[in-house]
Protein backbone atom coordinates (compact mmCIF):
# COMPACT_ATOMS: atom_id res chain seq x y z
CA UNK A 1 0.00 0.00 0.00
CA UNK A 2 1.33 3.30 -0.84
CA UNK A 3 1.97 5.87 1.77
CA UNK A 4 2.30 9.63 1.12
CA UNK A 5 5.96 9.24 1.88
CA UNK A 6 6.18 6.74 -0.92
CA UNK A 7 4.12 9.73 -3.21
CA UNK A 8 6.26 12.51 -2.46
CA UNK A 9 9.52 10.62 -2.76
CA UNK A 10 8.66 9.43 -6.36
CA UNK A 11 9.81 5.59 -4.84
CA UNK A 12 8.16 2.27 -3.77
CA UNK A 13 9.37 0.59 -0.56
CA UNK A 14 9.23 -3.20 -0.87
CA UNK A 15 9.30 -5.17 1.65
CA UNK A 16 12.03 -7.38 1.86
CA UNK A 17 11.06 -10.60 2.39
CA UNK A 18 9.14 -9.99 -1.35
CA UNK A 19 12.38 -8.30 -2.59
CA UNK A 20 14.64 -10.70 -1.84
CA UNK A 21 12.13 -13.52 -2.93
CA UNK A 22 10.98 -11.75 -6.26
CA UNK A 23 13.49 -9.04 -7.99
CA UNK A 24 16.59 -8.79 -9.14
CA UNK A 25 19.35 -9.33 -7.07
CA UNK A 26 21.22 -6.72 -6.38
CA UNK A 27 24.44 -6.69 -4.56
CA UNK A 28 25.38 -3.22 -4.41
CA UNK A 29 23.02 -0.04 -2.77
CA UNK A 30 22.94 1.56 -6.21
CA UNK A 31 21.24 -0.94 -7.43
CA UNK A 32 20.17 -1.58 -11.14
CA UNK A 33 17.55 -0.17 -14.11
CA UNK A 34 14.98 -2.26 -14.84
CA UNK A 35 12.02 -2.42 -16.99
CA UNK A 36 8.35 -3.13 -16.05
CA UNK A 37 4.89 -2.93 -18.33
CA UNK A 38 1.59 -2.15 -16.90
CA UNK A 39 -0.91 -4.17 -18.17
CA UNK A 40 -1.51 -2.06 -21.17
CA UNK A 41 2.40 -3.11 -22.06
CA UNK A 42 3.60 0.34 -21.58
CA UNK A 43 6.94 -0.24 -20.81
CA UNK A 44 8.73 1.98 -17.30
CA UNK A 45 12.58 2.10 -16.57
CA UNK A 46 12.99 2.03 -12.66
CA UNK A 47 15.17 1.92 -10.62
CA UNK A 48 15.68 -1.04 -7.81
CA UNK A 49 18.34 -0.88 -5.35
CA UNK A 50 18.29 -0.98 -1.53
CA UNK A 51 19.52 0.99 1.47
CA UNK A 52 21.71 -0.06 3.92
CA UNK A 53 20.73 0.21 7.31
CA UNK A 54 22.26 -1.37 10.56
CA UNK A 55 21.84 -4.76 10.41
CA UNK A 56 19.12 -5.03 7.42
CA UNK A 57 18.38 -3.86 4.10
CA UNK A 58 15.56 -1.46 3.08
CA UNK A 59 14.56 -2.14 -0.88
CA UNK A 60 12.95 0.34 -2.88
CA UNK A 61 11.91 1.14 -6.84
CA UNK A 62 12.80 4.82 -7.62
CA UNK A 63 12.48 7.19 -10.79
CA UNK A 64 8.54 6.85 -10.49
CA UNK A 65 7.89 10.50 -11.08
CA UNK A 66 6.14 9.88 -14.34
CA UNK A 67 4.80 6.43 -13.43
CA UNK A 68 2.95 8.00 -10.50
CA UNK A 69 1.65 10.94 -12.03
CA UNK A 70 -0.04 9.05 -14.92
CA UNK A 71 -1.45 6.83 -12.86
CA UNK A 72 -2.76 9.92 -10.33
CA UNK A 73 -2.36 7.57 -7.79
CA UNK A 74 -2.42 8.33 -4.18
CA UNK A 75 -2.01 7.17 -0.78
CA UNK A 76 -3.28 4.60 0.10
CA UNK A 77 -3.27 2.74 -3.30
CA UNK A 78 -2.06 -0.96 -3.93
CA UNK A 79 0.39 -1.27 -6.89
CA UNK A 80 1.12 -5.33 -7.31
CA UNK A 81 4.00 -6.70 -9.28
CA UNK A 82 4.75 -10.33 -10.39
CA UNK A 83 6.46 -11.73 -13.08
CA UNK A 84 5.69 -13.92 -15.97
CA UNK A 85 8.23 -16.36 -16.41
CA UNK A 86 9.07 -16.95 -20.10
CA UNK A 87 7.85 -20.40 -21.58
CA UNK A 88 6.01 -20.64 -18.27
CA UNK A 89 9.09 -22.23 -16.99
CA UNK A 90 11.48 -20.92 -13.34
CA UNK A 91 14.59 -20.40 -15.29
CA UNK A 92 16.59 -17.09 -16.27
CA UNK A 93 13.66 -14.47 -16.95
CA UNK A 94 13.79 -10.64 -18.64
CA UNK A 95 13.33 -7.74 -16.97
CA UNK A 96 10.59 -6.88 -19.31
CA UNK A 97 8.39 -9.94 -18.03
CA UNK A 98 8.30 -8.03 -14.67
CA UNK A 99 4.81 -6.47 -14.69
CA UNK A 100 3.04 -4.71 -12.31
CA UNK A 101 -0.83 -3.07 -12.01
CA UNK A 102 -2.47 -0.64 -9.84
CA UNK A 103 -5.55 -1.09 -7.66
CA UNK A 104 -6.87 2.15 -6.61
CA UNK A 105 -8.42 2.27 -2.88
CA UNK A 106 -11.12 4.39 -4.42
CA UNK A 107 -9.77 7.38 -2.29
Amino acid sequence: MLSASDLKSYRIVIPKRYAEKFFPAVSEPKGTRMNILNMESKEWEVGFRYWPQRSCKTYVLDGLRVFMASRILQAGDVVTFYREEPGGNDGDWNYKDFCYETISSGK
